[in-house]
């Protein structure tokens, strides 16, 4: 039997896909509520305010990614038993089986907005650059201290790994919104893996 979707989904999954299309700014309260089908005063019994409305796709996306991916708590057991290698392997793996269809659009608003808006602004400074180069400092760290890595300064590779992978993310974010060939961008992700595991493990 099919579910269905409450106004209050219904309401973010129209402002996502307005606003991966047009930007927040381009998009208003009334163009929403015409998407969803409903009247523009309805959208006020689920959000104060269109500020609510991207906020609330902001800490959807943090959720959906950040917190279940790059948390410092699950390195033990990400490492456990793994090579360099799978655990980066199995990072990305992880990380682009969460990026469905409605992510993949969260994220493009973010980085569309983040020179704008304090909110997007903050998660890319905080989640994106700040918390996720944690995670990889103390990867390394944790890799290096149970000798599953050579000698080496973890926390130069941890920023290394991290800012690598990040603008490849980002490169292939902008190549796929006009359905361009990420073949080069995936092969330097090979790359810079082969790379890192030939020289470290």
């Amino acid at each position: 039997m099919e579910i269905k979707q409450n106004t209050k989904d219904r309401i973010l999954e129209e402002a996502i896909n307005l606003f991966s299309i047009k930007g927040y700014d381009g998009v208003s309260i009334r163009d929403i509520s015409k998407a969803v089908g409903i009247k523009e005063s309805s959208i006020y019994n689920h959000f104060s305010s269109k500020e609510e409305i991207l906020d609330t796709i902001i800490n959807n996306f943090i959720t959906a990614v950040g917190n279940t991916i790059f948390d410092i708590h699950s390195i033990s057991s990400l490492i456990e038993g793994r090579k360099l290698r799978e655990v980066l392997e199995c990072l990305s793996l992880e990380f682009n089986k969460k990026i469905t269809s409605q992510i993949y659009k969260s994220w493009k608003i973010i980085y569309m907005e983040q020179f704008k808006n304090k909110s997007a602004r903050d998660f890319v400074l905080n989640e994106i650059m700040k918390r996720t180069r944690i995670f990889y400092k103390a990867l390394f760290k944790e890799m290096q201290e149970k000798a599953l890595l050579k000698d080496t300064n973890a926390e130069m590779l941890g920023e290394l790994c991290h800012y690598s992978f990040l603008m490849l993310s980002w490169e292939r974010m902008l190549v796929t919104a006009d359905s361009g060939d990420t073949n080069e961008i995936d092969k330097s992700r090979k790359a810079i893996l082969d790379y890192l595991c030939n020289y470290k493990e």
